[in-house]
């Protein structure tokens, strides 16, 4: 019975870390910059629709865009139906594009 308990305690700490760490283990180092630059997009997409970064969006026209360039990132922040919509794409693969869109109605 001892030796179950012990299995137990281990199983239990074995979930535990799976839950906090577990989704990184199996990346890769390009699935880990891609997992970055989605968070990236959706930050920034976060930040420009809430009320400070609406401050600054409203002195833009519809459609209107505009870049911010990072060491190895580009992010074009384009303002649609009143939002902003955010694109992130390493500088050097324009094919790893990341979006977000609050205003997709998908």
């Amino acid at each position: 019975m001892s030796g179950h308990r012990s299995e137990e305690k281990d199983l239990t700490e074995a979930l535990r870390i799976t839950r906090a760490y577990g989704r990184y283990f199996l990346l890769s180092t390009e699935e880990e910059k891609d997992l970055t630059l989605l968070r990236i997009a959706r930050a920034y997409g976060k930040y420009f629709n809430s009320d400070h970064g609406r401050a600054f969006l409203k002195r833009l026209k519809e459609g209107e865009s505009f870049t911010l360039r990072f060491q190895e990132e580009l992010l074009k922040v384009t303002k649609h139906e009143g939002g902003a919509v955010v694109e992130a794409s390493r500088i050097n693969q324009p094919d790893s594009l990341f979006k977000y869109d609050p205003t997709s109605h998908t």
